[in-house]
């Protein structure tokens, strides 16, 4: 499929095929334009009462065929966008948000899709060819930064034995090309291990199974709700630093 030379473009088709098929199936369908498919599963089928509420106060089918439309509209873009080198980070970042949005509405993720999804989204991160000099504040951090020397399984992620230089930093991540400090290191620092997506999926299945068997189903997507949210927020700087890289390069290209 692919190899250190080349990207995977037949998996980047393939994912691109998932929203354009999505399309397909909904474009033919008079329901899906007129807002019936939308109102008649969220209404009835989920009895969804955020829908219910809001659509209360807009005109009849109003809400239905925003969300039908935008709908389509936002898998059609998110197929283009896949299918563009240059702007497949934002595809990602649109995937996250349209996906979690709809989960936030209906609190529906269709089975495993969800999940899937996130995990294919691997495919679009550029994986560090150098490596990653972590320096961690010994003595604020110091149990924490043995049990990270412990649990590391990245061959590419190397800890250093010296510290931040500045006390302002508590945390430094080095490559070849850039130094970042503090929470946006750390955001650097989880992109690019795979511990951090074991420890999602393990999160994930621990609010999947084990809080809804001490609570109820409604406790777990609440808090799978709030989990992926706080999640998106935490990394949403790294969207920003990309819209501005995007509007440099407009500008000075």
């Amino acid at each position: 499929m692919s190899d250190s030379k080349h990207d995977p473009w037949l998996l980047y088709i393939q994912f691109a095929l998932i929203y354009i098929g999505a399309v397909i199936n909904k474009a033919p369908q008079a329901d899906w334009w007129s807002g019936q498919f939308m109102d008649n599963w969220l209404r009835y089928a989920r009895e969804n009462q955020t829908y219910i509420i809001i659509a209360s106060w807009l005109p009849e089918f109003m809400f239905a065929k925003l969300l039908s439309w935008s709908s389509m509209c936002i898998e059609l873009t998110i197929a283009v966008l896949i299918l563009n080198k240059s702007t497949q980070r934002f595809a990602v970042w649109a995937i996250l948000i349209f996906h979690t949005l709809l989960y936030t509405l209906t609190l529906h993720r269709f089975g495993h899709f969800y999940e899937d999804i996130v995990l294919g989204l691997l495919i679009f991160l550029d994986w560090p060819k150098d490596k990653l000099l972590v320096a961690i504040d010994e003595h604020r951090f110091k149990g924490l930064k043995k049990l990270m020397v412990r649990l590391n399984f990245n061959t590419h992620i190397i800890y250093s034995s010296n510290t931040p230089k500045l006390d302002t930093h508590w945390l430094e991540i080095r490559t070849p090309e850039t130094v970042t400090y503090n929470w946006s290191g750390l955001r650097t620092y989880l992109k690019y291990s795979s511990n951090f997506y074991f420890v999602l999926f393990g999160l994930d299945f621990f609010t999947s199974y084990t809080v809804r068997l001490l609570f109820n189903n409604e406790i777990m997507q609440f808090t799978q709700v709030v989990i992926t949210w706080a999640g998106l927020l935490f990394f949403i700087p790294l969207l920003c630093n990309l819209l501005k890289r995007k509007k440099y390069e407009e500008y000075t290209g």
